[in-house]
């Protein structure tokens, strides 16, 4: 879907997608279904994500253009896009690694009921960076555009916007999660609350940095080049 150019419908979809996870797993933890709720919560996420992605590419449009395309050389391809795939590849894979290993060595350490409420916070975070990226996502392929017409002001006036949304919908978002996020589960009647107020502070802010890199480098990868590839593996 990135690659057709429906940026504002994938981050439409991953927000369903990641909202359905927030509210079935609230549902199934007040009817005390235990880790059973995340493992359902997650499978059914991440089948709504694949029905609505599949519905939204596939069109009639799009399976009347796919019976008329020319096949090429599967290898051809893999050879022209492997450099750059795997680099991109490395990065993220960084990025995940820093992310989710809390999540594998946090039960060690943690109780439960901390591990729960973490996990409850880092979606809540998760959905608010996903939403604030929303607006510059949406702008990715114009950016390509003028990165490939060396049209620089035009680039800088998008993401110069993107910033802006970001950084609005970031502070006006993570604000209310910390004052009323308790709240809000609790007026579901949720026995997971939120972590406590400095921790989370601490994830939000960790987290809105971290959307604010991702978009730093999604400007950068624009050029078709992945001058960050070192300090990424580094940190």
């Amino acid at each position: 879907m990135l690659g057709s150019g429906l940026i504002k419908r994938s981050k439409q979809i991953t927000i369903i997608g990641r909202s359905a996870y927030i509210i079935v797993a609230i549902i199934l933890i007040i009817n005390h279904f235990g880790i059973i709720s995340i493992i359902a919560a997650q499978f059914i996420s991440m089948i709504i994500i694949r029905i609505l992605s599949h519905f939204s590419f596939f069109t009639i449009e799009i399976k009347s253009k796919l019976a008329q395309v020319t096949a090429f050389s599967k290898r051809n391809i893999i050879k022209a896009i492997a450099p750059n795939a795997v680099k991109v590849g490395l990065v993220y894979c960084s990025g995940i690694a820093v992310s989710q290993f809390t999540v594998f060595i946090a039960p060690i350490f943690l109780d439960l009921t901390t591990v729960a409420s973490y996990g409850i916070s880092i979606q809540l975070v998760t959905i608010l960076v996903t939403i604030s990226k929303l607006y510059i996502d949406t702008y990715t392929p114009k950016i390509v555009e003028y990165r490939t017409q060396n049209r620089i002001e035009e680039m800088r006036n998008i993401f110069i916007k993107g910033e802006l949304y970001f950084c609005f919908i970031a502070v006006v978002g993570g604000i209310s999660i910390v004052l009323l996020g308790d709240w809000a589960l609790n007026l579901v009647k949720s026995q997971t609350q939120l972590l406590a107020t400095l921790p989370l502070i601490g994830i939000t802010i960790f987290s809105l940095l971290d959307g604010h890199q991702i978009i730093a480098t999604n400007i950068l990868l624009a050029s078709n080049k992945v001058p960050f590839l070192k300090s990424s593996l580094i940190t």
